[in-house]
């Protein structure tokens, strides 16, 4: 039986992820890799990072 993309969607638009929601980009592949491996060598992983910056440029000064 075909998947059904359109009922997927709606689906997961629809679908309560306790109130997260997915932030992407586009990078080239080469910035994403040393990002990766600059990360490795601080001992932290990419989705650490990110989060940290989106929270200290929220927070008002």
């Amino acid at each position: 039986m075909a998947r059904d993309y359109k009922r997927e969607y709606a689906l997961r638009k629809e679908k309560d992820y306790g109130g997260w929601r997915t932030l992407g980009t586009s990078v080239p592949s080469t910035l994403a890799e040393d990002f990766k491996a600059k990360c490795s060598l601080d001992d932290t992983t990419p989705n650490a990072i990110m989060r940290a910056f989106i929270q200290a440029y929220h927070t008002p000064f």
